[in-house]
């Protein structure tokens, strides 16, 4: 009876274990996704293009600031994405929600103006 509880204890650590490491692993957010921020009132629509390596991203903005080059990280569902427009950086901090097709979060230009975003992934 004691053996067939140490199997069953380590087998349910394992378990365990296993459902973790599954739960941190990254979304995977290549590909195109359309963007509408709110900022003080107005919207802005852009577009990112997402390459993802493991945790980093890299890829394009398109929007009104131009076509401008990204840098990013996501761990799990968090999503931090970066566009350096000349001296102004574009910070994008969002969590992909369990779809893996939305992700919201909050935009800042730099400390001059903030606001929210959704953005949605578009599909073939």
């Amino acid at each position: 009876m004691k053996n067939a509880f140490a199997v069953l204890s380590v087998f349910l650590c394992a378990a365990a274990l296993v459902s973790a490491k599954a739960k941190e692993r990254s979304a995977n957010l290549a590909g195109s996704w359309r963007v509408v921020a709110e900022l003080n009132g107005p919207q802005r629509r852009s577009t990112l293009e997402l390459k993802q390596d493991g945790g980093a991203l890299t890829g394009t903005y398109v929007g009104a600031l131009g076509v401008l080059p990204l840098t990013g990280t996501v761990k799990g569902r968090n999503v931090v994405i970066d566009v350096q427009a000349g001296k102004l950086n574009v910070r994008y901090a969002a969590k992909v929600e369990a779809d893996g097709k939305t992700m919201k979060g909050t935009v800042d230009f730099g400390g001059n103006l903030s606001g929210k975003f959704t953005a949605k992934k578009k599909t073939s």
